[in-house]
């Protein structure tokens, strides 16, 4: 009787200790799977900061942040799990974006001034908001093969369907861009294109996408 309670004992004893392996195995990778991620977000910020400074360096954080924000606003309107992994990819995929806006919305503006200088005020503004709503075809298209790039499980998205969010974006979204780039003053042009980017993701969640059909013309009836 003693060894059988012995052996329990043992059993019970090399049971936790392998529940507490298997845990601490769970825990670093969990750890390590944070740790990249974190790196992974980091670094277009960092590459910002190396080549324009702290003041690109910001501007991709928030342009990252803004694209972040809206992964889990638009999760938490789908009553969907919001993982760490596809906050950061959205922050990478938002700073990396944020870098290029960054450098469009300066290059727009002295053009955009440009304008105003030679033909007037007003004149310059219908050139700075019509830029901008000329941009949203290229950013769709920035933002899908910047995905496709840097997060490996992403599900590419078809040409028609990109067409699709094009209409949407310019028909519900067309006119803050615009005014982002004809009236917003310069320091606050990536706030509120992150502002945007939040309130676009927050609208798309929990849409379901309707499969596109090919037009197939019905065959002809023979006499």
């Amino acid at each position: 009787m003693a060894d059988e309670d012995l052996d329990q004992r043992v059993q019970i004893k090399g049971q936790d200790l392998e529940h507490i392996i298997d845990q601490t195995i769970d825990d670093v990778k969990n750890l390590a799977g944070k740790a990249y991620y974190t790196a992974k977000a980091a670094a277009p910020v960092g590459l910002a900061g190396l080549v324009g400074g702290a003041p690109l360096a910001i501007a991709a954080a928030i342009s990252g942040a803004g694209f972040g924000l809206g992964k889990i606003l638009g999760n938490w309107k789908a009553k969907a799990e919001t993982l760490y992994k596809d906050v950061a990819n959205e922050f990478t995929v938002g700073a990396t974006i944020g870098i290029v806006l960054d450098t469009t919305f300066k290059g727009f503006t002295q053009l955009g001034s440009y304008i105003a200088s030679k033909a007037g005020f007003w004149a310059g503004v219908a050139a700075k908001a019509a830029m901008g709503i000329s941009v949203i075809p290229p950013f769709i298209e920035l933002h899908e093969y910047t995905n496709r790039a840097l997060i490996s499980d992403y599900e590419a998205k078809p040409w028609e369907q990109r067409k699709e969010v094009m209409k949407e974006v310019t028909t519900y979204l067309g006119l803050p861009i615009a005014a982002n780039f004809a009236l917003v003053p310069p320091e606050f042009k990536i706030a509120t294109s992150a502002a945007v980017n939040t309130t676009y993701a927050y609208m798309q969640a929990g849409k379901k996408e309707e499969p596109i059909q090919e037009s197939v013309n019905p065959p002809s009836r023979t006499t």
